[in-house]
């Protein structure tokens, strides 16, 4: 990014410019997936479409505002970019949330009872010293 930067080839909300092929791949993606969504239960995939709006609100959407505020803080970190990030992290981390409340709900809703449980491993050696 910093060789396309500095040949001021792009600015603004294209700053960052890996927005430009990563919004390529998330359209192309969705084309990929659409047949798949719209299968889906119509509450699972309202609840799959806002995890997907909030996460790339965040991913993508406050990225490019956080180019035109890192741009115009002359290429200097401060706060104004830093509450960008903050932001742009939890918008993402909500939209994983709420991806993983859509999809055990359905799972819950396909299978009913679902029970999940972790256990350790325990070798030969641990099991010998307890």
């Amino acid at each position: 990014m910093i060789p396309v930067r500095e040949a001021k080839m792009f600015t603004g909300v294209f700053l960052f410019v890996w927005v430009i092929p990563y919004g390529i791949a998330m359209l192309a993606l969705a084309a990929l997936y659409a047949r798949f969504l719209w299968r889906l239960p119509s509450t699972t995939r309202s609840m799959f479409f806002l995890a997907a709006a909030t996460f790339l609100a965040g991913a993508v959407g406050l990225e490019m505002v956080g180019g035109v505020v890192y741009e115009r803080g002359n290429y200097e970190r401060a706060i104004p970019i830093d509450v960008c990030n903050g932001l742009e992290e939890s918008l993402e981390m909500l939209g994983v949330v709420i991806f993983l409340f859509a999809l055990t709900g359905y799972l819950a809703d396909q299978f009913g009872n679902l029970h999940v449980s972790f256990a350790r491993e325990v070798n030969a050696e641990e099991s010998a010293q307890d």
